[in-house]
């Protein structure tokens, strides 16, 4: 899994990471079998945030299958349905609301109160070439997320 960030200071891991905390810069996230780890394509700076063991692996696709069912609502212009995945806090899915659940977009993922997630709808794809989610060089499990992260808290637990 990949997630683009145009900008690092709209995600707890990525505006809080030791000298890169300095810079407000694109910033992707990989999320593979191994965990979590942080990169910075202008900088080509990569580091290992965390494991699956600390809460950062992929998102299991059945993660809301359980979730209370909130409404219809208009979402960045859009039809969508939102849910209400219940855990340590709420846990808000919108989607686009197609008749056939696979083929539903998602629009936003927000953990409360700490994690918001917009994704645009225009970018979305289901086709991925295998390049786009191979890890770039720079990225090593080894080579840990700075001391001053939230990946070093989330690798604490």
């Amino acid at each position: 899994m990949r997630v683009n960030r145009k900008s690092s200071s709209a995600n707890k891991f990525c505006r809080i990471n030791g000298i890169q905390t300095l810079f407000d810069q694109e910033c992707d996230m990989y999320i593979n079998q191994e965990g979590r780890y942080i990169y910075y394509p202008e900088s080509d700076h990569c580091c290992y945030c965390c494991g699956p063991q600390n809460g950062c692996g992929m998102l299991k696709p059945t993660w809301a299958s359980s979730a209370e069912f909130i409404g219809e609502e208009v979402f960045d212009g859009h039809s969508a349905y939102r849910w209400n995945q219940r855990g340590i806090q709420s846990n808000f899915l919108v989607e686009t609301n197609e008749a056939t659940p696979s083929e539903r977009k998602i629009l936003l993922i927000d953990q409360q109160p700490q994690d918001y997630t917009h994704f645009h709808h225009d970018t979305f794809t289901r086709h991925l070439d295998d390049a786009d989610l191979e890890l770039p060089k720079s990225c090593n499990p080894d080579k840990k997320c700075s001391l001053f992260s939230m990946c070093t808290i989330f690798r604490r637990f």
